[in-house]
């Protein structure tokens, strides 16, 4: 399906909805814990790797429970392919869930033409820590605190450290591999505009098309969820209007913690979570003027609508500051 870039949230819906068609006989599951070399815990091996070695990203909190997980599945459909690791059997409720999520991907695949030949492999480790800001307002937000998986544009693998929000993370970690929405080529310019006006440091790695995935991923996931409950229209309008006021409440909390100093961290929480809500919030306003690499549009789109975020937040009220968790949406998996 050609030009998702220009359907706003209710197009969004209408399109998935008009196209969901699971059946869960063709969705296959087997415990593979005891396969043999190559198979089982040693599918996993390239995954720790990759975690021990990464020069940016901290990925130490998940090794932990990466070392107490002895169960192992793969779930499959089409061309997809959920590898689990997890540190006890795989309940029923579970199962569904998953089965619900592997066909979200071989679905969103498919609509928004992802390299449509290839096969995709999800490596998923049910990594029970929540998301949660640092107990010290001084302390930097890592990947500890926020990320909940990773992948690389020329491979077609997916990794997924933690349970919490996974049914998400799968979405955006697949939008990746878009050729049109994966666009990071900003420039200098555009990025320092942003810098000055959200008082991010100059040092800051910083990633707006994160927010713009991010955005994309969270919409879908709203409406997967309305589907996969067999919510109605109004129903769905409802629990998105809930999801963006979370989204507004999880903001002001990276805003009360960045205070008035120049913001800096180790990942891309102020992408995920403050950039994410002026694309969310006005996502209609937005896809009128989105054409993937338009970074210059974008800039000036989101220099028009930060103040308005802005007042929203303020409006939030005083919010709970003790509550430091940031889970990225208001739903629960299993």
């Amino acid at each position: 399906m050609n030009n998702m870039n220009n359907k706003n949230e209710y197009d969004l819906y209408k399109i998935v909805k008009e196209n969901y068609n699971i059946n869960r006989d063709d969705i296959y599951i087997e415990d593979i814990s005891d396969a043999g070399k190559g198979l089982g815990l040693e599918r996993f091996k390239n995954f720790k790797e990759l975690l021990l070695k990464d020069s940016y990203f901290d990925w130490r909190f998940c090794i932990e429970y990466f070392d107490k997980c002895n169960r192992v599945y793969h779930i499959t459909y089409k061309n997809i392919n959920f590898y689990i690791l997890s540190d006890k059997p795989i309940t029923k409720k579970a199962r569904e869930h998953l089965f619900n999520s592997i066909y979200r991907v071989f679905l969103i695949k498919k609509l928004f033409n992802i390299k449509p030949t290839q096969d995709f492999n999800y490596y998923i480790l049910l990594n029970p820590m929540k998301r949660k800001l640092p107990n010290k307002m001084g302390d930097s937000i890592g990947a500890v605190n926020i990320n909940g998986g990773f992948t690389y544009f020329k491979s077609n693998n997916v990794y997924i450290v933690r349970k919490e929000d996974y049914e998400k993370v799968i979405l955006h970690e697949l939008l990746h591999h878009h050729h049109d929405i994966h666009f990071e080529a900003w420039t200098n310019a555009n990025i320092k505009q942003i810098k000055n006006m959200c008082g991010i440091a100059e040092e800051q790695y910083l990633l707006p098309n994160e927010a713009i995935i991010e955005t994309y991923a969270i919409i879908l996931n709203t409406i997967f969820y309305s589907i996969e409950h067999n919510l109605s229209f109004a129903d769905f309008k409802k629990t998105l209007a809930k999801d963006k006021k979370h989204n507004i409440a999880i903001a002001k909390k990276i805003l009360t913690k960045q205070g008035k100093n120049m913001w800096y961290e180790k990942t891309h929480s102020y992408c995920y979570i403050v950039l994410r809500a002026i694309f969310y919030i006005y996502f209609k306003e937005f896809v009128r003027i989105y054409r993937y690499n338009n970074d210059d549009d974008i800039t000036s789109f989101i220099t028009m609508y930060f103040p308005k975020i802005l007042r929203k937040i303020r409006e939030n009220g005083r919010g709970d500051n003790r509550n430091k968790y940031i889970k990225q949406t208001i739903f629960n998996n299993f």
